[in-house]
């Protein structure tokens, strides 16, 4: 008798225990990622020499063993030698230019006796520069660190943060490799109700430099990504878990009703195709109108829903300042302006992409306002290089479908910076 009541209170323990244990996985992955436990600082693979071509450009990639575009190692630096250390994503790195002309090669050339390390690297945004300059930018021993803030970074933390992801292309991949997943239930379900736990124990498992950054990643050279294999009338599904990411699902859907044939082609194309070529790079910009027609508006305005990210994104900026401290450096910002701040013709490409535009940002942006009030009020210099860009608007600064700078941008923004380094050695 007794064991047969042992017995019937078997099912109710179990059930206790399956409830609890879920419970405390739940609770474990809702720390790691407000902790930042899991999150890895975005990189380059390390040592890779690589060809980056598309349609405007070809320029050849080389990594050094951590990861960036920079033939330096960090060590102690010689007698009498001074250096500067900079943060940053594409642009910093010189995604489209060859290595001696990014903006940081031809800054140390400009100041001549000053070490320039350029640890940009494509797809970052501030977290990433944190994180990047604790590990590594530190042990250059820097007398300045430059950051170099982005139009997009404050939109990439929240992206980082809401969506799991920096970019439309990594949240797009993500989702074509859940989608493609044909492993048995029981196999994805921890990685679908613990992702960020999930992450950690793999890399924990698979030990150091067992993968790659992160699986929100941007741009990387050297690690071509396989189809998702999706086949093309999969291509609903896929835009649908976008548009859920996106909390938008009724507003997708009332403008993909009224897309023109062609441009809708492309969208379901690229939906279930693999990493995107330089023939695709089209299509994703119209997927992101489909998806957030006001994003090229609401990154440089920064409305309401952006006040979370841009605390975040202060609070990173005084993060990079502290630590900067502490190794014996100063701290300054340059603000890198999007090609919609500098060039009329960018506008109208992205209006006839499908998204809204405001013509008032070639002359307007409340974030570079917020950025500028926030040095006034830390003590941190900003260098504003719209006003040096602007005045050249008329030549060939932003590459016209990638739109990143093409090597004149980067020495009108090199000079512009050294001049801003010689008026702060100066005062």
């Amino acid at each position: 008798m007794r064991l047969n009541v042992r017995l019937a209170g078997l099912p109710a323990k179990l059930l206790l225990l399956a409830v609890s244990l879920v419970a405390a996985l739940t609770a474990a992955d809702a720390l790691v990622r407000a902790t930042d436990l899991g999150f890895r600082a975005l990189r380059n693979p390390a040592n890779a020499d690589t060809i980056v071509e598309s349609s405007e450009f070809r320029t050849r990639v080389r990594t050094n063993a951590l990861g960036f575009r920079e033939p330096r190692l960090p060590g102690p630096k010689p007698p009498g030698t001074r250096r500067i250390v900079v943060v940053g994503d594409s642009f910093t790195q010189g995604y489209g230019v060859e290595e001696d002309e990014a903006y940081p090669r031809q800054l140390e050339r400009l100041l001549g006796d000053i070490e320039v390390i350029n640890l940009g690297v494509p797809g970052s945004c501030p977290r990433d520069y944190a994180a990047n300059l604790e590990e590594v930018g530190r042990a250059y021993e820097p007398d300045l660190v430059l950051v170099g803030v982005m139009a997009n970074d404050v939109n990439d933390v929240l992206y980082l943060r809401e969506r799991g992801a920096r970019l439309l292309p990594s949240l797009l991949h993500l989702e074509q490799d859940r989608l493609a997943d044909a492993r048995p239930p029981w196999k994805r379900l921890p990685s679908r109700l613990w992702p960020d736990l999930y992450a950690l124990a793999s890399r924990a498992i698979r030990g150091p430099g067992g993968g790659s950054a992160s699986a929100a990643r941007g741009p990387e050279y050297g690690r071509p990504r396989p189809p998702s294999r999706l086949p093309p009338e999969r291509w609903k599904e896929v835009l649908d878990a976008l548009a859920a990411r996106y909390d938008n699902v009724d507003d997708v859907e009332r403008r993909l009703a009224t897309l023109p044939p062609e441009r809708l082609a492309r969208i379901r194309t690229v939906l279930t195709a693999g990493r995107e070529s330089g023939e695709q790079e089209h299509a994703m910009s119209e997927l992101m109108a489909l998806l957030e027609p006001r994003h090229y508006i609401d990154l440089l305005q920064l409305p309401p829903a952006y006040d979370e990210a841009w605390k975040e994104t202060t609070r990173l900026l005084a993060r990079i300042a502290t630590t900067a401290r502490q190794s014996g450096a100063e701290t300054m910002v340059a603000y890198i302006p999007a090609a919609q701040e500098v060039t009329r013709a960018r506008l109208e490409r992205l209006a006839r992409q499908g998204f809204e535009v405001d013509y008032g940002s070639l002359t307007h942006a409340v974030l570079i306002d917020r950025l500028e009030k926030f040095g006034a009020e830390t003590g941190i210099p900003v260098v504003d290089l719209r006003g040096p860009l602007r005045a050249h608007a008329d030549e060939l600064l932003y590459f016209p479908r990638d739109s990143h700078w093409t090597p004149r941008a980067h020495r009108l923004a090199a000079e512009a910076i050294a001049d801003a380094i010689a008026r702060h050695l100066r005062s």
